[in-house]
């Protein structure tokens, strides 16, 4: 019995082990990123370094969760239990990051929605042909009136 907890609790460790070093580098090539997103003069490479930025800083996150879970699980001893605990801890984060995503996604949408419009709007395309027509008589009546 012992051997089978010493085995469990080792790969358990293993998995902590693992998932750390991976959140480490995740978040460390996310710090890189952000000190190259620095503003100059290529506005496009800076956005691109954010993007590479936030999405290295979700996976560090995502691997951070599970690095808690699984130590967590190694150092407390092995126990169904504890197990049940642990996971109910770690789960809930994984739904609200999906959450966020899911927030990120819809509200990025409607901006690029919002921000079409407004160039429609700027660059002078017809908003609707009711108010161009407005438009073009009461500029008729204007040029009339000047002469």
């Amino acid at each position: 019995m012992k051997e089978m907890i010493d085995d469990e609790w080792n790969e358990a460790f293993q998995a902590f082990v693992i998932t750390n070093t991976i959140s480490s580098v995740f978040s460390a090539s996310a710090v890189v990123f952000h000190i190259y997103s620095l503003p100059d003069d290529n506005r496009d490479d800076c956005v691109r370094y954010l993007l590479v930025a936030m999405l290295l800083t979700m996976l560090a996150m995502v691997f951070m969760i599970i690095a808690f879970g699984t130590g967590t699980y190694a150092i407390l001893g092995v126990s169904k239990a504890l197990a049940v605990v642990t996971l109910l801890i770690v789960l809930p984060f994984f739904f609200i990051f999906f959450l966020v995503i899911c927030w990120m996604v819809v509200k990025h949408g409607n901006d690029d929605e919002e921000g079409k419009e407004k160039e429609k709007e700027k660059e002078g395309v017809p908003i609707s042909p009711q108010v161009d027509d407005h438009i073009l008589k009461a500029q008729h009546i204007s040029s009339s009136i000047q002469l």
